[in-house]
Parts: structure tokens; C-alpha cells; sequence
């Protein structure tokens, strides 16, 4: 008996569906990991490249009974299409032939993870600064009450066209002091509310995350901001992209609540 679960890890570079052999014999594969991937994204006329630039295979760890690595395990790799974006060679290196999307399993013995789209995009050259409205920060002294603007980024290759699955790294550059030493007044998360600096272009080429402010958390007489800036930053085949890092100022004002 095999039983699938369906699992989405936190970045898109390794993503999949762990799988478990309830019936593995001793000493076999009982449960294999999700999809391991270099990156999100492979380009048409090249093969797939981790973050330094370099070719890098696909993956998938094979565990025994007691969830421990068995060592000296060789993955097997297939592609799903019958007119392939992309092909693989030596085993698990994916090649990107044309525009569009591939799909890709792995497998080890008997067990094999979900299909898994990779997107075959042009290669990335640029990012850019999405434009932004003003970020309104509640005056309150409740630190639940806070103020929050999504802050958007986008990755384009020739011809302005826009590329999917590239990395973005945010951060934030001025920071605001605190009456918390353990929660900023300022900070950026994603979309489950949890603090990030890492987004990964979606269709359209873009990545985001949200800039919150507390004000209830600023210390009394300190000034309130009327602009914060936020940096991002992106890279293929190991090499900053045009206009990375990218600045944008979000203009900031405050208001007290009723």
C-alpha cells in the first residue's frame, strides 16, 4: 500500500510530493523526499543553475523505516509531455529547449512524486521597481493595530518579456527603533503573515511582500517616518541583474484612529 502526500516547501526551489511505501521491505526506500530543485526556472537554450550559476541536477532524498537518508541512491527522473519544453541529460540535469512550461517527475523503487511544473522562461536581464501607493500607519497604542502596503518588484528578459520563477531577495533599509527589542516596529512578511525576505516571480514576473509598521511599537518622541525604502535583489547564472539592487520609497503618513 502507497500512500501520496501533497507538500509545499516555503521557497519554490524545492517543491513536490513526499511519498510512502507502507510496504517497503527491510533496509529499502519507505519514503522519498519532495522534488529538490536548483531553482525555479529553467531558460530556453540553457540547462537548470543553482543560485552561484552553476549547472546543478535535480534531486530526491530516499529515506528508510526510522526516517533516516539512505546513502548511495540514484534517482530517476522523467519528463511527462510528448512536446517537451525541455529534456533532461546525465540523468537530472533539465535543458530548456522552447518557451513554455515542462513537467517532471522523480522516482526512487517504487515511489514517485507529484508532476511538477517547471517553467521555461527567456533569461531574466532586469528588475525593476513596481510603482506603489502611500502607506497609511494607524497612531494607536495597541501594537495589533498596524499599517501595511504590498511592495512589488518585476523580472523581464528580451523584449520586456517577463520571467517566472526567479528569486527576489528583500530587505529593508531604515529601520525605525522599537519599544521591542524582539519585534521591529517595521518589517516585511508574506502572504501567511509571517516575517520574509524572499519571494519568488510569479507569471506576470512579479514578486512581492508586504511592509508593515507599528506604530504603537515606535517610542514616544521619536519622529514618525514619512518614507521607508526597500531593496531587492535578484541574480542569474550567478551575476546581478540589471538594476538589482532595486530601490523603492514608500511614502508614509499617519493618522489617529477613533
Amino acid at each position: 500500500m502507497r500512500r501520496c502526500t501533497m507538500l509545499v516547501a516555503s521557497v519554490v526551489v524545492a517543491f513536490g510530493a513526499a511519498c510512502i511505501d507502507m510496504s517497503a521491505p527491510s533496509g529499502g526506500p519507505a519514503s522519498i523526499s519532495l522534488l529538490q530543485l536548483p531553482a525555479g526556472f529553467v531558460v530556453a537554450g540553457d540547462v537548470m543553475r543553482d543560485s552561484a550559476g552553476d549547472p546543478a541536477g535535480m534531486s530526491v532524498i530516499a529515506y528508510d523505516g526510522s526516517g533516516e537518508p539512505i546513502a548511495d541512491v540514484t534517482p530517476q527522473f522523467f519528463v511527462t509531455d510528448s512536446n517537451a519544453a525541455a529534456h533532461i541529460e546525465s540523468g537530472n540535469l533539465l535543458v530548456g529547449d522552447t518557451i513554455g512550461n515542462v513537467h517532471v517527475v522523480g522516482q526512487v523503487g517504487n515511489l514517485q512524486t507529484a508532476v511538477m511544473t517547471v517553467p521555461v522562461t527567456v533569461a531574466p536581464t532586469t528588475l525593476v521597481a513596481n510603482s506603489i501607493d502611500t502607506l497609511v500607519a494607524p497612531l494607536s497604542g495597541d501594537t495589533a493595530v498596524h499599517g501595511t502596503k504590498a511592495v512589488g518588484f518585476t523580472v523581464t528578459g528580451s523584449s520586456g518579456a517577463t520571467v517566472q520563477g526567479v528569486i527576489v531577495h528583500f530587505s529593508l533599509i531604515d529601520t525605525l527603533p522599537s519599544t521591542d527589542d524582539a519585534r521591529p516596529s517595521a518589517y516585511l512578511v508574506n502572504d501567511q503573515a509571517t516575517m520574509s525576505g524572499i519571494d519568488t516571480t510569479d507569471s506576470g514576473g512579479n514578486a512581492s511582500r508586504t511592509l508593515v509598521v507599528v506604530a504603537a511599537r515606535i517610542p514616544q518622541g521619536t519622529p514618525m517616518p514619512t518614507t521607508l525604502r526597500v531593496q531587492a535583489t535578484a541574480t542569474y547564472r550567478g551575476v546581478q541583474l540589471g538594476g538589482s539592487p532595486a530601490i523603492t520609497t514608500v511614502p508614509v503618513i499617519t493618522r489617529l484612529t477613533p
